[in-house]
């Protein structure tokens, strides 16, 4: 998993420049088609039963947009959450059009709960400092989103067909449980910008972030506790965010001593995701 440092934003940052390079130009191309490009044949019916937390990302609004528009805001906003989510360890279920579902598991319920939390705050700190300034700055209207995650039990299963009318193969990944659907149905509830999250979430996630969950009372929510079926499953609303990285200075050595210093680790390793006080904060007035 990445870490949030200088060195992963800088390039969260060059990616995010790589995409817009030329992307207009580009999508003035695109031409109708009938044929859809082959790919090769998958193996069909195989699954696999885990625990994993689902993150449900939806871009607000772009159905309303013009086409023009809407196509540029999601060639840059869906690569760069979809680059966020493998840099923290997840998978990309399907692409949802406006959106993206995502599956991350480890074997641990408190890191898989936190690299997914993780992820999600570096998506909203990326749309507020990156992807945001540069629609602006080319005249278009700012992107908004919503987060829905949950924890749980889920079966991944390969399903489709050998050949589909497109002479291609026809089969996908697709994950079955009550966490996909409940994640689905939080991020449907979401306001604008805000991540919620199942009960399970919030009991795996660090006690450190404890005090950044805010209770919510969805409408026509009907998901009961698997534990006690009389009570309802608790939905949280998780208010955190992330702060851009600061720099990290370069620290000057006397001359004569360069030679002693100890060799550098790795960033990485020394800055961990985590909720430091500089880089983590509450929101208020929840």
């Amino acid at each position: 998993m990445r870490f949030w440092n200088r060195g992963y934003w800088n390039e969260l940052a060059l990616q995010f420049k790589g995409l817009t390079q030329d992307l207009k130009s580009k999508l003035d191309q695109v031409v109708s088609g009938r044929v859809v490009p082959s790919i090769d044949n998958i193996p069909i019916g195989s699954a696999r039963k885990l625990d994993a937390a689902v993150m449900f990302f939806d871009l607000r609004g772009s159905s309303r947009l013009p086409v023009d528009v809407a196509t540029y805001a999601l060639n840059v906003v869906i690569p760069t959450v979809m680059r966020i989510v493998h840099d923290h360890d997840g998978y990309i279920e399907k692409n949802t059009g406006d959106g993206v579902m995502a599956i991350f598991t480890s074997g641990d319920g408190k890191k898989t709960c936190k690299s997914a939390l993780q992820s999600a705050m570096a998506c909203f700190c990326v749309l507020r400092e990156i992807i945001n300034p540069h629609l602006l700055k080319i005249g278009l209207p700012t992107a908004a989103a919503r987060i829905g995650i949950d924890f749980g039990e889920i079966v991944v299963s390969r399903v489709g067909v050998p050949k589909g009318s497109a002479r291609q193969d026809r089969s996908f990944l697709t994950a079955i449980g009550s966490a996909p659907n409940i994640a689905c149905r939080l991020q449907e509830q979401a306001g604008t910008n805000e991540i919620w999250v199942g009960n399970a979430v919030k009991e795996q996630a660090p006690a450190e972030w404890g005090g950044s969950f805010l209770r919510k009372f969805p409408s026509e929510w009907n998901w009961v506790q698997k534990s006690n079926p009389s009570q309802l499953y608790a939905a949280w609303h998780f208010y955190c965010e992330l702060a851009v990285p600061v720099p990290t200075p370069t620290p000057q050595l006397p001359k004569g001593l360069l030679n002693l210093a100890p060799q550098p680790r790795n960033l990485q390793q020394l800055v961990p995701l985590s909720i430091l006080g500089h880089e983590i904060s509450n929101l208020g007035g929840h």
